[in-house]
């Protein structure tokens, strides 16, 4: 993708894929809000060097959402069913989202 600087992307390209989305789904969440603690928390973990996302769905068609930490080799730190070390501590957005902001789209579909 041009115009990535470590990651940053231009506000116009976020805006435009956020609208995308948001109006191609509507019953799903438009983002999902973490407290930087758990990201502290999970990063301070042994051998982690990355954070993995996953995506996942309830017996209720409700999305899920998972964190792992993740070591050099690009392998999943997971540990057993009860010290799991995988995390659900996304917050989705509705109700967590930003009022009035360019990202949380009102009308995402109009001028698509």
């Amino acid at each position: 993708m041009s115009g990535i600087i470590n990651g940053e992307v231009p506000l116009s390209l976020a805006v435009s894929q956020t609208k995308k989305w948001q109006c191609n789904r509507p019953n799903e969440p438009k983002a999902f809000r973490f407290d930087k603690s758990d990201f502290e928390h999970l990063l301070s973990e042994p051998n982690v060097a990355y954070i993995r996302i996953y995506f996942g769905e309830d017996d209720q068609g409700k999305q899920s959402v998972f964190a792992v930490g993740v070591d050099q080799a690009d392998y999943d730190l997971t540990g057993t069913e009860t010290n799991s070390r995988v995390y659900d501590f996304a917050q989705p957005c509705p109700p967590t989202c930003a009022p009035n902001h360019v990202l949380n789209h009102e009308d995402p579909c109009q001028s698509l």
